[in-house]
C-alpha cells in the first residue's frame, strides 16, 4: 500500500520575473523594477538605439559599480526632443541683409543735402553768365549751409556705433531754442533754389519757439519737399505752412499731386514702402525717406503724419508737429 501523501498547501509565488535577476534580500519587486527602469533610462546606448530605429528589446544596461544605484527620486529625466537651430549660413544672410538696410538708410539721409548742393552748382555752371552777382552769392551761401549740414551728419555718424544713434537727439532741455517759422522759411528758400521752375509758396504766421535740433527738422522738411517735387506734375505748386494748434507748432507741406489714399497713409512710413501710382519726375527711391523723416520727428519729441489736404483738389499733405517751448512768466509770445 502506497504511503499517504502529505496534505497539499499552496506555494508562494516568486515576486520576481523568471527572466530577470533574483532580487536582493529584503527588496520588493516594485523597487527592483524602478531600479531597472532607471538603469535603462540612464543607459548611453538607449538614445542611440532609439535614434537608429532599435526597439530597445535587449537587456537594460546596469549602472557602473562605482556609481550609487539611483533611487525613485533620482530617476533620469526623459530625453527632450532636439530643437531646430538656425544654421550659420542663415544667420550670416540675415545679418548681411540688416547691414544693407542700415547702409541704404544712411546713404539716403546723406544724399538729401548733397542733391541740393549739386543742383545749385549745376545751375551756376549752366547759367552763370546770366545770373547776377547777388544770385551767385545767394547760391554759394545756401550751398555752404547745406554742406555744413552734411558735414554735421557725417560727424554724428562717426561719433556713434549704430546708424540709428545719429538720428537721436539730446533731451529737450539741452536742445536749441529756435523758431520753427524761421526753419520753414529757410526750407522753402532752399527748395526754390533746388527745384527751379517749381512754385514754392511759404505761408508763415508769427513766432513758433521750439526746443529742437534745427538740422534734423530741416532734414524732415527737405525730405517732404523733395517728395512733393518728385511725385507731382512739373510746374504745379508746393505749399509750405507754419502755424500753431494748441500747444504744438505745425509745419505742413502740401502739394497738388494725386495725393495719398487714406488707407495707405500709415503704411507709407514703413521701410521700403513705395506707392507706384501717379507721376514721378525722378527714379523712385528705396522707400526709406519717410521712415527716416518720422524717426527724426520723434527724436525731437514731435510727430509726422499724412493728413487730409486743406485745399480743394489738393494732393498729399504732411504735418510735422513739434511741442512749443513753455513761455516764461511775464513773457508772451505773440501769434
Amino acid at each position: 500500500m502506497a504511503a499517504a501523501l502529505p496534505p497539499w498547501s499552496p506555494q508562494p509565488v516568486p515576486d520576481y520575473t523568471p527572466l530577470g535577476p533574483a532580487p536582493e534580500a529584503g527588496s520588493s519587486s516594485a523597487r527592483t523594477l524602478r531600479r531597472q527602469a532607471a538603469a535603462f533610462s540612464a543607459s548611453p546606448d538607449r538614445s542611440s538605439d532609439l535614434e537608429a530605429g532599435g526597439t530597445g528589446g535587449g537587456p537594460p544596461s546596469s549602472p557602473p559599480a562605482s556609481s550609487p544605484t539611483p533611487g525613485p527620486a533620482e530617476l533620469a529625466p526623459p530625453p527632450q526632443p532636439r530643437r531646430p537651430s538656425l544654421s550659420p549660413a542663415l544667420l550670416d544672410t540675415g545679418r548681411h541683409h540688416d547691414e544693407e538696410q542700415h547702409l541704404a538708410a544712411v546713404a539716403h539721409e546723406l544724399r538729401t543735402p548733397l542733391s541740393s548742393i549739386m543742383a545749385m552748382l549745376h545751375t551756376v555752371e549752366q547759367h552763370g553768365p546770366q545770373l547776377g552777382l547777388g544770385q551767385v552769392i545767394d547760391y554759394a551761401r545756401t550751398g555752404l549751409q547745406q554742406a555744413k549740414r552734411l558735414n554735421n551728419m557725417i560727424d554724428q555718424l562717426l561719433a556713434t556705433a549704430e546708424p540709428r544713434g545719429a538720428r537721436t537727439g539730446p533731451p529737450a532741455t539741452q536742445r536749441e531754442l529756435v523758431d520753427a517759422a524761421d526753419l520753414a522759411r529757410q526750407a522753402g528758400h532752399v527748395a526754390s533754389l533746388t527745384y527751379p521752375g517749381r512754385p514754392v509758396a511759404v505761408e508763415v504766421g508769427g513766432s513758433l519757439l521750439v526746443h529742437v535740433d534745427p538740422n534734423q527738422v530741416l532734414e524732415v522738411l527737405d525730405n517732404l519737399l523733395g517728395n512733393a517735387d518728385k511725385y507731382t506734375p512739373a510746374g504745379t505748386p508746393i505749399w509750405l505752412e507754419a502755424g500753431r494748434t494748441g500747444g504744438s507748432a505745425v509745419v505742413a507741406v502740401e502739394d497738388a499731386g494725386a495725393g495719398v489714399p487714406s488707407r495707405e497713409r500709415e503704411r507709407i512710413f514703413e521701410q521700403f514702402t513705395r506707392l507706384d501710382d501717379g507721376p514721378c519726375q525722378e527714379p523712385r527711391g528705396l522707400g526709406l525717406g519717410l521712415t527716416i523723416a518720422r524717426q527724426l520727428a520723434r527724436a525731437q519729441g514731435g510727430e509726422l503724419a499724412a493728413v487730409d489736404p486743406r485745399r480743394p483738389g489738393g494732393g498729399a499733405r504732411f504735418e510735422l508737429r513739434l511741442p512749443l517751448a513753455p513761455t516764461r512768466r511775464g513773457l508772451t509770445v505773440l501769434p
